[in-house]
């Protein structure tokens, strides 16, 4: 496989390119991984980046990702989330962003 370029995508969004690539051959150890965990998910591909480009208004697009792959429900959780990017101070407007989904 060649990379041809490299951005973050929510696990919805890999779930969906794994997919695609299965119809084109067997899926490897971590692929069945990912599809096993990523079908726990319950959010859409289409809700999953409206998300990311609202929360990418507010922190940066990894960041936003990493969010909307957690949806934490909890202001704590959040900020537990955000301390390593130093985006603390940015988790109430974020929270408000995710209240509205």
């Amino acid at each position: 496989m060649k990379i041809i370029k490299s951005q973050p995508v929510s696990e919805v969004e890999a779930k969906q390119l794994i997919e695609r690539e299965l119809k084109e051959s067997e899926p490897t150890y971590n692929e069945e991984l990912a599809l096993k965990h990523s079908n726990q998910l319950k959010i859409s591909v289409k809700k999953a980046k409206e998300l990311v480009k609202k929360l990418s208004e507010v922190v940066p697009e990894n960041v936003a990702v990493k969010v909307v792959d957690v949806m934490p429900a909890s202001i704590e959780t959040l900020k537990t989330l955000l301390r390593p990017y130093e985006l603390v101070d940015k988790a109430e407007e974020v929270m408000k962003v995710l209240e509205e989904k």
